[in-house]
């Protein structure tokens, strides 16, 4: 794979800013491969037409795809968090808002919701 030029800037800056190791498995694809003793390895020559846009591009949609299932799990694990919390509240009473103290369910004042940096001392 040979960079040269305004193209061979964007891939140093790319490679930079990723890492040569982090996108390695991207290249994987694109190499070469050949028989020894039977098996097939990987040469560290990259087929004819690689290019490093489209190990980019595969970067990329791994990226968008990791995040996109992070924020799912993130999701469950919030919503099941809440489940047991609320399971394990039951017994206790406290999700039940008449077990309470009178002091706890007190209205806050509009004037300290609306300033927090006033309604507790020496946080902002």
């Amino acid at each position: 794979m040979h960079v040269q030029g305004r193209v061979g800037a964007v891939c140093l800056q790319r490679l930079q800013a990723v890492g040569y190791y982090r996108l390695s498995g991207y290249f994987y694809p694109f190499r070469r491969t050949a028989t020894l003793n039977g098996k097939r390895i990987k040469l560290n020559i990259f087929l004819t037409g690689a290019r490093l846009k489209t190990v980019w591009n595969y970067y990329l949609f791994d990226r968008r795809l990791r995040f996109l299932i992070m924020d799912a799990i993130e999701r469950v694990e919030i919503a099941f968090r809440v489940c047991v919390a609320y399971e394990w509240a039951k017994p206790s009473g406290i999700s039940n808002p008449q077990s309470l103290k009178g002091e706890f369910c007190q209205e806050v004042p509009q004037q300290a919701a609306s300033r927090p940096s006033e309604a507790v001392p020496g946080k902002l």
